[in-house]
C-alpha cells in the first residue's frame, strides 16, 4: 500500500469529495462548508474523506466518513475518524454524535461512541436533520461525550 496522508480539505477538494461520497452511496454529496473536512490522499488521489459539522460551540456531528472500496480495511477510515475527533477536541467540542448503519457501529464503538435512542437526544442534536429524517430511521444514532 502506498503512503496515505490525511490533509485538511478546502474548496479545491469539493468535487472529489462529492464524487467519493456519491460513489459510496452515503448521500448525493456534501452540502455546506468544507471547513471541518479531512481527506485521505494517496499521491494526488483522494481515496477517503470525513468531516465534523459544528452545530454550536460545544456540539458537533461526525459525518461523511467514506473510503474508496479498493482502499478499505487498511486503516484509512480509522485515521480519518481519529483526525476528525482530534479536530473536534481542539475546538473544545464536548458532544459528538453520528448516524450509521447498524453493521458499522462496532467501528465507532472503538472510538468511544455508544448507541443511543433518538428520544434521549437533547437540543440541538434532537432536531439535527439526519437524526429526524425518515430516510435514516433504520440507522443507528451514536454519541460520544468528551
Amino acid at each position: 500500500m502506498k503512503k496515505v496522508r490525511i490533509v485538511r480539505a478546502d474548496e479545491r477538494h469539493r468535487c472529489n469529495i462529492d464524487h467519493l461520497i456519491h460513489s459510496t452511496h452515503i448521500v448525493d454529496g456534501m452540502s455546506g462548508l468544507v471547513r471541518g473536512f479531512w481527506c485521505a490522499k494517496v499521491g494526488n488521489r483522494i481515496v477517503g474523506c470525513g468531516g465534523i459539522n459544528f452545530i454550536n460551540q460545544d456540539t458537533a456531528v461526525l459525518t461523511h466518513i467514506a473510503v474508496e472500496k479498493e482502499f478499505r480495511r487498511q486503516g484509512i477510515g480509522t485515521a480519518l475518524i481519529s483526525r476528525c475527533l482530534d479536530y473536534a477536541r481542539d475546538m473544545k467540542v464536548r458532544h459528538i454524535a453520528l448516524i450509521t448503519m447498524y453493521y458499522l457501529f462496532r467501528r465507532f464503538k472503538k472510538h468511544g461512541f455508544r448507541v443511543v435512542r433518538r428520544a434521549t437526544l437533547t437540543e440541538p442534536l434532537s432536531s439535527y436533520p439526519d437524526f429526524t429524517s425518515k430516510r435514516y430511521m433504520k440507522c443507528a444514532v451514536m454519541r460520544r461525550d468528551t
